[in-house]
């Protein structure tokens, strides 16, 4: 159904109510910078609208910048990018838009890489006292044992796939075997970070009698797609440039694990054979261009009211971009479907505008 008289005041209205039900908007910026030794955050890369997008500024993106810089000292951080790490923090898409540029990072004080320790420098390094360790565990109830079944499921692995290093000083205190007092064992932090702090507690008659904090360094065997050759600025990926292998990594390193994913899609920038693909190093086909008219579908019970809309940024498959009829001053969130094609489901975006006025009367 076309937009004309009734409908399209009803499709205005409509996206009154998708506007109003996005509590708050990640405009990634076009570039940023970060010292060295920080990490790089959501905060450093967007701008942050609204209280639900400004509860997520301190979401880290990469733990440590310069492991991740190029050549000349920059990181890239794509929408994405951003999209995968926001989804693993399971946030709620209903309450968020996200838009802009890929963003690039300038790393301060991070001194230009050499060919021989770009991002395919992420590979297994020589073995040595420093190095993390396979885990090797029996059926004692050391805390060393527990502590490595727990982060096997905080990183969601295997045994077999999971190495860890912990300090000198803690050696003593991981041999204690436990045999009747009841342990808890908690990462308190998420499982992107090589280097997790552990809480310990241990428990006797209903009650905490001893209670510890340790910090591990671990890796954890991962399938990545890695270039089988050098590639240019720009080129297509195609299955001659890349190929599979099993890798030590840290649990947040976020590299592709399946070449059809990478077959067909353009570098951002010059890479060397053998560098590991990240997300960021990929540029995934732009289905709509900014400034471009696009047909929009909105979506409410029953009904589907096409109009033509122009986009306000470029978008990819799946992401949420700003759009706005021609003639208004107001945009509105539409997602990418298609090439030329975004799609506004009123209702779900209704329900979640419901459901946040109902947690706020219920908190208040």
């Amino acid at each position: 159904m076309k937009v004309n008289g009734v409908h399209k005041l009803t499709l205005i209205v409509a996206l009154a109510i998708a506007q109003a039900a996005a509590a708050g908007e990640i405009q990634l910026k076009g570039a940023a910078s970060v010292a060295h030794d920080q990490p790089i955050t959501l905060g450093d890369v967007a701008t942050l609208k609204g209280a639900d997008a400004q509860a997520l500024a301190g979401i880290v993106l990469r733990t440590q910048s310069t492991e991740h810089s190029d050549d000349t000292g920059l990181v890239h951080i794509s929408m994405r990018y951003v999209r995968e790490i926001l989804d693993e923090e399971q946030v709620n898409w209903g309450k968020l838009a996200i838009s802009g540029d890929d963003c690039v990072v300038r790393v301060r004080g991070a001194k230009p890489r050499t060919h021989a320790v770009q991002k395919g420098a992420e590979q297994d390094q020589p073995y040595d006292r420093g190095d993390p360790a396979p885990v090797l565990i029996d059926e004692r109830p050391t805390v060393r044992n527990l502590v490595a079944k727990t982060l096997a499921r905080h990183y969601d692995v295997r045994l077999t796939d999971l190495k860890i290093l912990y300090r000198e000083s803690d050696q003593d205190f991981l041999d204690r075997v436990e045999w009747h007092r009841r342990v808890e064992i908690r990462p308190t932090a998420s499982g992107r970070s090589g280097v997790t702090p552990i809480r310990i507690r241990f428990y006797e008659d209903e009650r905490i009698v001893d209670d510890r904090a340790i910090r591990v360094t671990a890796e954890v065997r991962k399938t990545a797609v890695l270039l089988a050759t050098d590639v240019r600025r720009g080129e297509t990926i195609s299955e001659r440039h890349v190929r599979v292998q099993d890798r030590w990594l840290s649990p947040g390193s976020h590299t592709m694990d399946s070449i059809d994913e990478v077959v067909g899609q353009k570098v951002r920038s010059k890479l060397h054979a053998g560098a590991l693909l990240h997300p960021e190093d990929l540029e995934p086909p732009v289905l709509i261009r900014r400034g471009e008219l696009v047909n929009v579908k909105c979506l409410s019970g029953s009904i589907v009211l096409s109009a033509r809309a122009r986009a306000m940024a470029d978008g990819a498959e799946g992401e949420l971009i700003e759009l706005r009829l021609d003639g208004s001053k107001k945009s509105f969130l539409g997602r990418v479907d298609a090439r030329g094609r975004a799609i506004v489901d009123v209702d779900q975006m209704r329900g979640t505008a419901r459901a946040e006025g109902e947690e706020r009367g219920a908190s208040s």
